[in-house]
């Protein structure tokens, strides 16, 4: 092949050619290349095409988990829609004391009867890249028959435009739909969609019952090849969760909120 090539140049190489110089000779070897060989020489891969080999999640899970009911129902769910998850997680931890919705003097009745005081910092309220995503799952616990107003913060303050959100809740028996109906007044720039409550033993065949109907709306590009779970906020550890003793119902002990 060598020697053909180097024939030709020789039989090709005039004053012409020669006043145009190396230029002229690397196009005529690159045709008579594609001659010989009936294709392009293919490009070394570069650093930046390697970056683009795996296409990011367009589908989010975010939640917030008072107990800790939430946190394994939302990991579930991304994993089932392999979409990437965040926590949100209030600067101020709630303790058992603070979750006590029968003690009217606890943390979480005096944020209730005070707006003013539901306004909650978080650590990070906005995930990396928010724009990326298409999708948007959010899950928390009901408080008071709406959305807990810890992730207030995340709602508020990210742009939702153009975004379909779906909601997801826990509790112990309220329905969601009220929390939807709350959401839709914050999120008007996003669709909300139909959301879906689970009790805390929700099974993985129960979520994958509702993320199963998520999974068809999304258009393909949307979800990329199944891999790890990616935790946007890997920095954080989660603070044990106290499982309180169970005493007799004489006593009035607080239900934990989820």
């Amino acid at each position: 092949m060598l020697d053909k090539i180097r024939t030709l140049l020789l039989q090709y190489r005039t004053p012409l050619a020669l006043s145009v110089g190396s230029l002229a000779v690397v196009a005529l070897a690159f045709v008579l290349w594609r001659h010989f060989t009936g294709r392009t020489p293919s490009p070394q891969p570069s650093d930046a095409a390697d970056t683009l080999a795996v296409a990011p999640s367009r589908t989010l899970v975010v939640y917030f988990s008072a107990t800790g009911t939430t946190r394994p129902i939302a990991q579930t769910i991304a994993t089932q829609l392999q979409a990437d998850l965040f926590e949100l997680v209030p600067q101020q931890h709630y303790s058992s004391d603070d979750l006590n919705w029968r003690d009217p003097h606890s943390r979480v009745s005096w944020e209730r009867d005070n707006s003013t005081h539901r306004r909650i910092a978080l650590q990070n309220a906005h995930p990396d890249h928010f724009d990326q995503y298409q999708t948007i799952v959010i899950g928390y616990p009901i408080w008071y028959g709406t959305y807990s107003w810890v992730i207030d913060e995340f709602l508020r303050t990210n742009d939702f435009t153009g975004k379909l959100i779906y909601p997801f809740a826990t509790s112990g028996s309220s329905g969601i739909d009220d929390s939807v109906t709350d959401l839709r007044a914050v999120l008007s720039s996003g669709q909300v969609q139909a959301g879906r409550r689970f009790a805390s033993d929700a099974s993985s065949q129960d979520i994958a019952a509702w993320t199963a109907r998520i999974y068809t709306a999304l258009r393909p590009a949307q979800l990329p090849e199944p891999d790890d779970v990616r935790v946007l906020d890997s920095n954080y550890i989660a603070p044990p969760v106290a499982t309180p003793s169970p005493t007799p119902a004489a006593t009035n002990s607080a239900r934990p909120l989820l």
